[in-house]
């Protein structure tokens, strides 16, 4: 994992997101039964390219002014996680990361193609 996602992920568990490793890039925010009621596909590169999406006069004062415009855009991103992750109606949802937006996806078939990989998730953090 690299730093950029290790310091999202480590921050969303701080404010009480229960994220747990489910492999290439993909987190689980385990539901009220211990199961997974969200996943997040979270990359360096999709989490920059969110963050960057930002303008400056988007985040200008929002934590006030000791706050810098990087350390704004962080916030910003870890808030809209969290709202996007914990506002499900029902359903396991997908959520990825996509330029400015974050999508969110109904079921695995509805996703977009993704690299080959091991997915898989883990009741405890790996």
């Amino acid at each position: 994992m690299s730093q950029l996602v290790e310091k999202i992920v480590a921050d969303l568990r701080a404010n009480g997101v229960p994220l747990d490793d489910a492999g290439d890039g993909w987190f689980a925010l385990r539901g009220d039964t211990g199961a997974p009621a969200a996943f997040v596909h979270l990359t360096d590169d999709a989490v920059a390219r969110y963050r960057d999406s930002m303008s400056d006069e988007d985040v200008d004062g929002a934590f006030g002014p000791g706050v810098t415009a990087d350390e704004a855009r962080h916030r910003l991103t870890l808030i809209h996680l969290e709202e996007t992750l914990e506002s499900g109606t029902g359903g396991v949802r997908y959520v990825i990361p996509d330029g400015g937006d974050l999508r969110v996806f109904g079921d695995a078939a509805s996703l977009p193609t993704l690299p080959p990989g091991d997915y898989e998730w883990h009741s405890t953090p790996r």
